[in-house]
């Protein structure tokens, strides 16, 4: 069963700061292509939102990551999550990651370099 406080954190995730969507669209585009400076673009980002698992046992970030992941696919534009379990002891990476390989509705996973969190990280990409 679901606490309350685990209700309130999905909600927060779902709906607050660490849920960072990008936005594709004809306005923005536009911006980049009236940018005086084309050396000084930013860099595109490679997933479309993101989950901070930190301070989660391994079954609260599991019920999370499953909500999650439903809640990313009904918004049909997400399809690469970022989730960061952290380095800590091990536990929560190992568990997370299992339990994102075993998941039917993730396509692939992918490892990302150190610069980009390295071990603490993983890209989650759904069907």
């Amino acid at each position: 069963m679901i606490t309350l406080e685990e209700k309130e954190l999905f909600s927060n995730t779902v709906n607050g700061p660490l849920l960072d969507i990008i936005h594709k669209d004809e306005e923005s585009l536009a911006q980049v292509k009236n940018h005086r400076n084309l050396t000084r673009l930013p860099k595109l980002k490679k997933y479309d939102a993101k989950l901070d698992l930190h301070g989660l046992t391994v079954e609260q970030a599991e019920r999370l990551i499953k909500s999650y992941i439903s809640e990313c696919i009904m918004k049909k534009q997400i399809k690469r999550i970022l989730v960061i379990h952290g380095k800590g002891s091990g536990v929560l990476r190992h568990e997370i990651r299992n339990f994102l390989t075993r998941n039917p509705k993730i396509n692939r996973t992918e490892e990302l370099p150190d610069r980009f969190g390295g071990s603490g990280v993983i890209l989650a990409i759904l069907f």
